[in-house]
């Protein structure tokens, strides 16, 4: 009799295939289901086929298979691609995913095992389930007044192929995240005028200053990895600062980048009237007990992005038009909070996704909050049910 234990993964992204690889050492049967009909996850599906990585390769691929030497620092999408199906390859995982399987529900049992239910109608019973279904699963729509009267085009960044689409327009874009940045970087040398309304977004260069290198490499890879026993403490000491003092230590960062680690000849004041949102405290959490273990740890960060080189070039040449956060819609342009005005053709929505984890039905009617998860990743009612890569890193696109 074969007592072997078996795991199901749900996805076959870059998440899903290290999820997999490491079971898989450890004796037990894997079986991966995507709901893609190839490999690389939300990689396989964008197309966009311009875009590149907006974290270098020293801090995005696993660290048990670099990527090729012959990859750029900042690595395409397709690059992205080869080098996920070149990793299920190679540690023999390729054989293992089932393609155009949706799991609709996990079920548990009470011998603590799990019935997986998919599209298809099928019943996978499986000792553990490893959900890998990452932060990109569906775009995400804000609603704004006014939209349904806008006589333009809308369209998320998802749908977004390349600058061309786009020539001689009046362009909107909403969100300056780490897609959106370079998307407006290529859009604004082919739009008739290129407006982007952001809020809360603090930009830092992708290269050191002087030496070319990526700078989240030499900010995580080469100090950062001396002080992973210490990440928790040194996130937990971060959101205490920030919540006491965060407009102070905001400007202080934003003008040590500016001043230190960029060619840009950009000051502060230039940097604060282009991002007007950058020094507004945001509110968010960090946990990492289950409760009530310890209470959560509550401060104020913002979101930051490594934009292309040019944008702050393409910001002071007024090729970029910058505006703070959108009020309403008519049928031919936008109101801005600032009580400004503009007339535009297209909008197009760089605000990210939902995860897809939303999709599926979990045991108890309980629904995903990462907050619930010890460390982010195990249910600590249903140790059998793991979550991988679906908290962000601290820097990076990989979560291994």
């Amino acid at each position: 009799m074969d007592n072997k234990k078996t795991a199901i993964i749900i996805g076959a992204g870059s998440a899903g295939l290290i999820a997999a690889k490491e079971l898989k050492e450890q004796g037990i049967a894997v079986t991966i289901l995507d709901s893609n009909p190839r490999i690389a996850g939300i990689w396989s599906n964008l197309p966009w086929n311009t875009y590149t990585l907006t974290s270098s390769k020293w801090v995005t691929e696993y660290g048990c298979y670099p990527m090729p030497e012959s990859y750029a620092d900042f690595v395409t999408n397709q690059d992205m691609i080869d080098y996920l199906v070149s990793f299920a390859d190679h540690f023999q995982l390729t054989s293992l995913i089932h393609y155009n399987v949706q799991v609709k529900s996990i079920n548990k049992n009470s011998d603590q095992t799990f019935d997986v239910v998919t599209n298809h109608g099928n019943h996978e019973h499986v000792d553990f389930v490893v959900v890998c279904t990452g932060l990109h699963g569906t775009p995400s729509i804000p609603e704004f007044d006014g939209i349904n009267d806008f006589k333009g085009e809308v369209i998320h960044s998802s749908k977004y192929k390349n600058a061309n689409d786009f020539k001689h327009k009046n362009v909107l874009c909403i969100g300056m995240g780490e897609s959106g940045v370079g998307l407006i970087s290529e859009l604004a040398p082919e739009t008739e005028k290129l407006v982007v309304s952001s809020s809360g977004v603090a930009v830092t260069p992708r290269v050191v200053k002087g030496s070319q290198n990526p700078f989240d490499q030499m900010q995580f890879w080469q100090i950062g990895r001396h002080m992973i026993g210490y990440q928790e403490l040194l996130t937990s000491g971060l959101s205490w600062f920030y919540r006491k003092i965060p407009r102070t230590l905001k400007k202080i960062n934003i003008t040590l980048n500016l001043k230190f680690y960029s060619d840009y000849g950009v000051k502060f004041e230039e940097y604060e009237k282009w991002f007007p949102q950058a020094l507004v405290p945001h509110h968010f959490h960090i946990k990492f007990w289950p409760k009530p273990m310890i209470e959560n740890i509550s401060g104020n960060l913002t979101r930051t992005s490594a934009p292309p080189d040019d944008i702050f070039y393409l910001m002071k040449s007024d090729q970029i038009t910058p505006k703070g956060s959108v009020k309403s819609f008519d049928a031919n342009g936008v109101f801005f909070e600032d009580g400004s005005y503009e007339k535009v053709d297209t909008v197009i929505l760089n605000t990210g996704y939902k995860p897809g984890v939303c999709s599926i039905e979990f045991p108890n009617q309980w629904q995903y909050n990462h907050l619930d998860l010890f460390k982010g990743c195990i249910h600590p009612d249903m140790p059998h049910l793991a979550f991988v890569g679906m908290v962000r890193p601290t820097v990076g696109s990989i979560p291994a």
